[in-house]
């Protein structure tokens, strides 16, 4: 009897085309390869093009999506910097206790399920809260 792959409709992890799986069922090459940084600088490359960037630098993180999410808010904010983060499903608000967690003051704002905010309401919390250095969306 056959079993038939499923089909993962998820964040993570995701199914896989074939032609990927049998690419990472390769052996591994060392990250100190010359075969090494020629598949880095082509990853790089193309990903500079996805993103429209000539000169910003990309950054390749071995991790899971909660790691990029809190490796951003580490880079980009301070223990006792506020921040507004519109909550509207699991990951946001992942991202404000990552934020809670590190000193960081969140001004929360509680959505239904899957709907983000509206630009006049995140308009509206800035003036309310003068002293924010940033707005998180996730």
């Amino acid at each position: 009897m056959k079993i038939e792959e499923p089909i993962l409709f998820l964040p993570g992890p995701v199914t896989l085309p074939s032609n990927v799986n049998k690419v990472i069922s390769s052996p591994i090459i060392g990250h100190r390869t010359e075969e090494f940084h020629k598949v880095f600088t082509h990853v790089i490359s193309m990903l500079k093009k996805i993103f429209m960037t000539k000169d910003g630098k990309i950054f390749l993180l071995t991790s899971s999506g909660t790691g990029g999410v809190e490796a951003s808010i580490i880079n980009c904010f301070s223990p006792g910097d506020r921040v507004i983060v519109p909550i509207y499903g699991a990951f946001s608000r992942r991202a404000s206790n990552i934020m809670k967690r590190l000193g960081i003051k969140t001004v929360d704002l509680n959505l239904p399920t899957g709907e983000g905010p509206e630009t006049e309401f995140i308009r509206q919390k800035i003036i309310e809260y003068s002293d924010v250095k940033g707005i998180f969306i996730v």
